[in-house]
């Protein structure tokens, strides 16, 4: 069954979880097999709300129109505001291979690039993940070479006069 029909213009709307949403937001669910290759929803809360350790976390629902379709979250340090971190994007297996994990991740690095220190964004990847290693580079995202507990780092420089990405 293909798709249906995803303007490119699509308006995707990235809203904080609260107390009005994070109960569907961790109802959404990966594609079978997808699983290992992020976290949950639930566990990303915890880790936003329980375990901050050193950074500043801001867990996203992700909605195309009024259906939430996805969750986000990134990191800054509030120490260095030079680097963010995206630590989460997912789509639910209802609403993939509709445009939505790059609407959303475009709206999230606009997000990002509101903090006008920011100067790099950086996001780790499975490596068996190729459609959202092929997304992140298509944004702009370079391999760095680097692993980080088992996963690929990828950054983004932001250019700072142009737009989102160099």
């Amino acid at each position: 069954m293909l798709p249906e029909f995803i303007p490119i213009n699509m308006q995707i709307r990235l809203t904080d979880i609260d107390a009005g949403n994070w109960h569907e937001a961790i109802k959404l669910e990966l594609a079978p097999g997808q699983e290992h290759f992020v976290a949950s929803n639930i566990y990303s809360l915890a880790e936003a709300f329980v375990k901050p350790e050193w950074a500043v976390y801001r867990p996203l629902a992700v909605y195309h129109d009024v259906e939430m379709v996805g969750f986000a979250m990134y990191a800054g340090d509030p120490a260095s505001a030079k680097n963010h971190y995206v630590q989460r994007l997912m789509i639910d297996q209802r609403f993939q291979g509709r445009g939505y994990g790059r609407a959303a991740m475009i709206e999230l690095l606009k997000l990002i690039r509101e903090n006008e220190c920011c100067e790099e964004v950086t996001l780790t990847v499975n490596p068996d993940n190729t459609n959202a290693q092929n997304l992140y580079r298509s944004l702009g995202f370079e391999d760095t070479g680097k692993l980080h507990l088992g996963e690929l780092v990828y950054t983004l420089r932001l250019n700072r006069a142009h737009g989102v990405g160099d």
